[in-house]
């Protein structure tokens, strides 16, 4: 197996916001969002915020998983409770991911909350779901920006598994950078007060898989991913830079071995040398900015 790696990184300053806004639905490209969406990630009530997440959890439009993981990391614990007892109403196993990653949460109703979400999810789940990526424990006193997921959506195709593989490829690649950590969930007491003394600068990251390509030459099969990704300034909003990869995984089918668990391998491989491909020069990006 050979993984080939071309990665083109452009970085320039932001002078207009982007026409996609960052609290766009993932899966609301090229679409219409749904105005309870829209309420939950952008009403400025947290009131308003936790009766859009039960609807959500009751109506299922389009998009309102991924809306609901977003909520995971709202302001209020109210709204993230909300957001936790939606996707145990949806019970779609996609969802086990982002759940998974808020068992830390702050506060103690959020976190009980989560778990039976989880508990209903994992017992329901018809497919093997990522686990959280392991990651090596924070120094905050050496860490100078710390990055976190933002909307990450699958444009070639509906499979949530591919958001969940962008996801984690992230996780793992962005905790590789010296000085730069990535945190899912709330922020601990050590980095919020880092934050706010100016200490440690917070970024999110959106971004979406744009190509996703499989062919067969010979035995051989290849499969080529491209990801593009944006980064933001928190809590200004303000896009600061861009940044695309790509990356092509090649193999030939063992004997036994499945066609499509042979693909499925490769796919992860792409996407996760595609975004290390993306993320190679992120650290330089960030300091030129502090």
């Amino acid at each position: 197996m050979s993984i080939a790696l071309v990665a083109a990184l452009v970085v320039s300053p932001a002078t207009t916001h982007s026409q996609q806004s960052p609290s766009q639905s993932p899966s609301s490209a090229g679409s219409t969002t749904s105005p309870v969406i829209q309420l939950l990630l952008s009403g400025r009530d947290s009131r308003t915020r936790f009766q859009a997440a039960l609807t959500l959890g009751r109506m299922r439009p389009p998009g309102a998983r991924q809306a609901l993981e977003r909520a995971l990391d709202d302001s209020d614990a109210t709204v993230r409770a909300s957001a936790a007892e939606a996707l145990r109403t949806i019970a779609d196993p996609a969802a086990v991911y982002a759940l998974r990653a808020h068992r830390t949460d702050a506060d103690p109703t959020v976190r009980s909350t989560v778990e039976r979400a989880l508990a209903l999810l994992d017992r329901n789940s018809p497919v093997a779901v990522p686990t959280t990526p392991s990651q090596t424990p924070v120094d905050w006193t050496r860490a100078r920006f710390v990055l976190r997921a933002g909307s990450l959506a699958n444009r070639v195709d509906q499979r949530s598994h591919i958001v969940d593989s962008l996801r984690s490829a992230l996780a793992q690649e962005v905790s590789r950078l010296d000085q730069v950590a990535f945190s899912v969930g709330a922020l601990p007491p050590e980095a919020e007060r880092r934050v706010r003394s100016g200490r440690l600068r917070v970024y999110t990251i959106d971004g979406s898989v744009q190509q996703l390509r499989r062919w067969t030459v010979a035995s051989t099969l290849s499969v080529r991913a491209e990801v593009s990704l944006v980064l933001v300034a928190v809590p200004a909003r303000a896009i600061v830079g861009s940044m695309s990869g790509a990356a092509t995984a090649q193999n030939t089918q063992a004997p036994g071995q499945s066609a499509d668990g042979l693909a499925r391998d490769l796919e992860q491989r792409a996407l996760a040398g595609a975004v290390r491909g993306a993320v190679a020069n992120l650290r330089t990006s960030l300091t030129s900015r502090s």
